[in-house]
């Protein structure tokens, strides 16, 4: 998948090449390691972490066509980093997946 993603898109498809493995890889392994270690997912924890996923993916392709120098990857890598950590807050991120402890 490398070969072919990046010649044709550099290092967006090398970024996509990763997230498709590690999306194969986690969809491969999870149901094994749930068996081996069992652990509880909020379901609103999953689907906050899936719009932010989202909402960040449509951000990095929009982006992608402008960091053509190294000024403009700069300011991308800026404006991405805002933009995570913006909508991070918004989606609840930092307490999606706290766990809360049991009181005796």
């Amino acid at each position: 998948l490398n070969s072919v993603l990046i010649p044709l898109y550099g290092f967006i498809g090398a970024a996509t090449t990763s997230i498709l493995v590690q999306s194969v890889l986690a969809a491969f392994l999870l149901p094994k390691s749930l068996c081996v270690m069992p652990i509880r997912l909020p379901q609103g924890a999953i689907l906050r972490w899936g719009g932010f996923s989202a909402l960040l993916a449509i951000a990095l392709w929009t982006y992608a066509p402008f960091l053509q120098g190294e000024v403009a990857t700069i300011f991308g890598l800026v404006s991405i980093t805002t933009l995570m950590g913006v909508l991070g807050g918004i989606f609840g991120l930092h307490h999606a997946f706290l766990v809360k402890p049991h009181r005796s």
